[in-house]
């Protein structure tokens, strides 16, 4: 069959192996934009150290919706011992807590399901703002791998930042996660 000629200014047809593009946002619909960025991370002999920036514009803390989300997707949360006026986990200050607080558990709790972590590992972790207006916060953690610290750090973040649901998914099923944990 002989395709038929284009008129002028006409788009070509798709070619059969062409991806199809992703359909454009409605126009009501807010860009998607990071809640947090990494800036930079730094590497100690016992800790890794990463300043972090909360977008302007998004919110400092976390609420339910998102403690009930990271609960789903990481169990054990709740139960990580945390010292905060509220109580003696992190539960009592889930739902009511800096968002890079709770980045600094997620961090832990991904390197604790990474089989490279030592069954009997136990990390530590601190979180404070240093401007709590311009968002910048420096969160540290103790390691045992730096690089599954490193790991744990990329995903974390994506997690927060709505980086495909999957994250939390992916990082509990890849062959590196221990689901004991």
């Amino acid at each position: 069959m002989t395709p038929r000629p284009r008129i002028a200014g006409e788009a070509p047809p798709p070619r059969p192996d062409a991806l199809a593009p992703a359909p454009p946002a409605p126009a009501d619909a807010p860009a998607a934009r990071p809640r947090i960025a990494v800036e930079r991370v730094t590497v100690r002999p016992d800790r890794l150290s990463a300043l972090v920036r909360v977008a302007p514009g998004a919110p400092r803390r976390t609420d339910a919706a998102l403690a009930e989300r990271a609960r789903a997707a990481f169990p054990d949360l709740p139960h990580h011992t945390c010292v905060n006026e509220a109580g003696p986990t992190f539960a009592a200050v889930m739902a009511d807590t800096p968002l890079p607080h709770l980045l600094e558990h997620l961090v832990i709790s991904l390197m604790l399901r990474d089989e490279a972590t030592p069954a009997c590992a136990a990390h530590v972790g601190t979180t404070e703002w240093l401007n709590e207006d311009e968002g910048l916060a420096r969160v540290e953690v103790t390691y045992t791998d730096d690089i599954v610290a490193l790991r744990a750090l990329r995903r974390a973040a994506a997690f927060l930042n709505d980086e495909g649901r999957e994250c939390a998914r992916h990082a509990i099923s890849t062959h590196h996660i221990r689901p004991d944990r």
